[in-house]
């Protein structure tokens, strides 16, 4: 089970670029598209077979107290959790690094028109809608694999509680910082060309 998620890139926009030309919105909705996408597929294969691990364990019902149980599990179960998580930052890391200069060549072609009012030509979508559409990945990363059951009430068919997947808030800042920074310089250069008009 940790194979599966190791190799796992979760999601890729590396592949957008083959798309052309897409507007902010279809970018959006490409991501939720696709995180929706891999979770169910991890959720219908990855996390079925991790339980069955866990069901065939022998070790699982020979525990001599109901507490030694527990333990095994819950410990299981943060390992688990910290598989995802990695799943997760891994994702976020390698999302960052397709916004480095040597890999502007894989980026998205996000289509921004150009306005000419009182003799100066502007982008119509601003520096904000870009940065806001670029972090729109880390947002929905967010909420991506954050529905997987414990070990536990997996097993037992107890009240449903979920494992805590969620990625380190000032990870998800230091990222977000980032892209803030790349997408500045990147919205500079279109600019710039723009001033030699």
């Amino acid at each position: 089970c940790q194979t599966r998620l190791v190799n796992n890139k979760l999601l890729d926009i590396a592949d957008y670029k083959d798309l052309g030309d897409i507007t902010f919105e279809f970018f959006k909705e490409k991501i939720d598209e696709d995180f929706t996408s891999a979770e169910q597929v991890l959720m219908e294969r990855w996390y079925p077979a991790a339980l069955a691990i866990f069901k065939k364990d022998k070790q699982v019902s020979n525990f001599d107290s109901a507490e030694r149980k527990t333990a095994y599990l819950t410990s299981s179960s943060n390992l688990l959790t910290t598989l995802v998580k990695r799943l997760l930052v891994g994702c976020l890391d390698r999302y960052i690094q397709t916004f480095q200069a040597e890999n502007h060549l894989l980026l998205p072609h996000l289509g921004m028109g150009l306005t000419l009012r009182d003799g100066e030509m502007t982008f119509y979508r601003g520096v904000e809608e870009l940065e806001e559409t670029v972090l729109y990945f880390v947002h929905r990363l967010g909420l991506t694999m954050q529905r997987i059951p414990t070990l536990q009430c997996a097993l037992s068919g107890s009240k449903v509680v979920y494992m805590d997947t969620s990625i380190a808030p000032h990870i998800v800042d230091a990222a977000c910082e980032k892209l803030r920074v790349r997408v500045q310089h990147y919205f500079k250069a279109a600019t710039d060309v723009l001033d030699v008009y």
